[in-house]
């Protein structure tokens, strides 16, 4: 299961726990559902963060692989460049 995945899943845990405590009058149950919830997005936020960094190396492999193929002449060499520049920017774009 991703980061993604489960931090989506611990802050609906949490939501569902923080409106239990309020509907049973539990604080100590609220501040443990909101304490879940804030972890969760916090796990969410870190897996796009990683996403993106991901994908901007990527891009950047692929302007070097693109410019080293110019500087050659090696049209395969600039046909990879650009599909990892590709790659990277939508993995930037998936976060």
């Amino acid at each position: 299961m991703t980061e993604r995945i489960k931090g989506n899943a611990e802050y609906v845990a949490g939501a569902t726990k923080e409106t239990l405590g309020s509907m049973v009058g539990s604080e100590r149950m609220k501040a443990e559902g909101a304490a879940a919830k804030t972890e969760g997005a916090s796990r969410v936020d870190a897996a796009k963060t990683g996403k993106r960094t991901e994908g901007k190396a990527e891009e950047l492999k692929g302007n070097v692989k693109e410019t080293t193929g110019n500087l050659t002449g090696s049209n395969q060499m600039q046909a990879e460049g650009q599909t990892d520049q590709s790659t990277g920017q939508g993995n930037k774009t998936k976060s």
